[in-house]
């Protein structure tokens, strides 16, 4: 959600503009980018700082490493159903 959002930060802004509430911002959320209520909430309150490019390179960092680790586990859980 984090990196749909960021690629998208300036056309959130924009729907955060020109909604008069958050019921109608959230359904233009959904409508738009698939977010759910509790999500647009959650972006609505952000600060632009959150969308820096080294607020998004960290979390595409964090991605990567728990990617990584997930695949880790996976591998871990195939070893341990072949034993």
């Amino acid at each position: 959600m984090f990196l749909k959002a960021a690629d998208n930060y300036q056309y959130i802004v924009e729907i955060i503009k020109d909604t008069d509430n958050n019921r109608e911002y959230c359904d233009m959320m959904e409508k738009e980018y698939g977010f759910s209520y509790n999500q647009s909430t959650s972006l609505r309150f952000c600060c632009a700082n959150d969308f820096s490019k080294s607020a998004i390179e960290k979390k595409k960092q964090k991605l990567e490493e728990l990617r990584g680790r997930l695949a880790g586990y996976e591998k871990e859980l195939e070893e341990y159903e072949h034993k």
